[in-house]
């Protein structure tokens, strides 16, 4: 909870606990809940998660104005019993806003401040094959940049368009259209349209986010990327995000039958939406390569001149991670690759069987160790020669996103695993940036050290 919620709830809770003995105390913090209330409005906002507390918090208010205004006697007094319950129901309210809390992305450790933009690209030479109209294939681009430090302007939010976008995310994943709303309270470390920093160019690293999965659930790792001195590039690929929001307030959410639900349909025609959603994901890296070349030659782009092309890594999570390998394995732009439970079964089998002499780095989580998944990304590394492989103890498949950080009970949901989310996102950070470092900057090779007690080498 944020510091003055925490403030309103300890009032609310003294009101109700406050020993009858001591009326005058009571009635003064009662009176303290208006102003403790309006201090949070004003400089924190409000959020659905503290809609009760709000309301037993204007009764208790209530209450103690018309106290100290009465004449009448003082009413009697709640019994012992009555109290506890009301402190029972009262905790209670006060969890909701404890466990779906207003998180925060990790402070990023490089010495750089961080600039985005956005823009729309259109791949005319090929027809999206999830759009009902077969229009061409279009995603939603964002670029986030070494900056100088921001003056007098306000971070940009963690998600993008939340006012539409949230809602769409949460009903993708089952939950309340609402549930979702004080997404415009998280902000990120990004200013939009900052001075570029620094002069001369810097390596490029390009995102892609998982099924159902959207550029922002790698924010984290993007901005640590970024302060360390790289420009990254993350698409939202369209019918496969959980939700994609064009500028012009165009809400295209995922396409179901994209990938259906394991087991609903025969494993032939799973296996063929599968491949072809990797390779959708990949032929949508391939081109934004291209558009980075076309923009670079733009005189009126803003990183005109300072986008270093010959130097380019990819990462990328489940899906995206085996769009990253199928991508490299035929494109010689990328220069260096990384996975986070890359999904490789759905990757062209002629690219397993090859392996590639790409540098790649794949870091899998405990939970994912256990799939089918695994013993074919093992194969593939036997056959490639710059491969290693590491894992994650204690991760989950969703501990390489910032989804755990939504709930403090997101271990319970089974949306994590038992490391502790800071902790993740230290080991991963570290070891995204050490890898492109040594691939991109010439740094020392450390993708296949422990470098902490949590990471294991090999099979696992």
């Amino acid at each position: 909870m944020r510091p003055f919620e925490i403030v309103f709830a300890t009032l609310a809770v003294l009101a109700v606990v406050w020993p009858r003995r001591w009326t005058g105390g009571r009635k003064v913090v009662g009176l303290a809940l208006l102003p403790a209330t309006a201090i949070h409005l004003t400089t924190e906002g409000w959020r659905w998660q503290m809609v009760p507390l709000y309301l037993i918090g204007s009764l208790l208010f209530a209450v103690a104005a018309w106290e100290m205004l009465s004449p009448a006697p003082e009413s009697p007094q709640p019994s012992g019993l009555a109290r506890s319950l009301g402190v029972i129901g009262l905790s209670a309210v006060v969890a909701l806003p404890a466990v779906v809390p207003v998180w925060e992305l990790p402070e990023p450790t490089g010495k750089y401040g961080i600039g985005t933009i956005e823009t729309v690209i259109a791949d005319t030479g090929r027809r999206d094959p999830y759009d009902p109209e077969g229009r061409a294939r279009r995603l939603v681009l964002q670029v986030w940049y070494p900056a100088d430090p921001a003056r007098n302007a306000d971070p940009e939010p963690w998600l993008e368009q939340s006012d539409i976008v949230g809602p769409a995310i949460a009903e993708t994943f089952g939950f309340p259209s609402f549930a979702l709303g004080h997404s415009d309270l998280i902000n990120s470390h990004g200013y939009s349209q900052a001075a570029i920093a620094g002069t001369g160019e810097f390596p490029i690293v390009i995102y892609s986010h998982g099924w159902k999965g959207l550029r922002a659930a790698g924010l984290d790792q993007i901005e640590e990327l970024v302060s360390h001195g790289f420009i990254v590039v993350a698409p939202d690929h369209t019918y496969g995000a959980a939700a994609t929001a064009f500028p012009d307030g165009e809400l295209v959410s995922y396409e179901p039958s994209a990938l259906p639900e394991f087991g609903t349909v025969p494993d032939e025609d799973y296996d063929e939406a599968a491949l072809l959603l990797v390779d959708t994901f990949a032929a949508d890296l391939a081109f934004v390569m291209d558009e980075l070349e076309r923009l670079a030659g733009d005189p009126a782009w803003l990183l005109s001149g300072r986008m270093d092309l010959d130097r380019i890594g990819l990462f990328g999570h489940s899906t995206g991670g085996g769009a990253v390998v199928s991508v490299c394995a035929v494109d010689d732009r990328c220069d260096a690759a990384v996975g986070f439970d890359p999904w490789v079964e759905p990757v062209p089998t002629q690219i397993l069987e090859d392996g590639f002499d790409v540098p790649f780095l794949a870091i899998r989580s405990e939970e994912w160790l256990g799939y089918d998944n695994d013993p074919v990304l093992q194969r593939f590394a036997l056959r490639s020669s710059k491969t290693d492989l590491l894992g994650l103890m204690g991760a989950g498949h969703q501990d390489f996103s910032v989804l755990p950080r939504f709930s403090g009970v997101s271990a319970v949901l089974d949306l994590k695993g038992s490391i502790d989310s800071d902790r993740a996102a230290e080991i991963v950070n570290t070891y995204l940036v050490l890898f492109f470092e040594a691939e991109l900057n010439g740094g020392p090779d450390v993708s296949s050290d422990p470098l902490f007690e949590e990471v294991c080498i090999g099979p696992c």
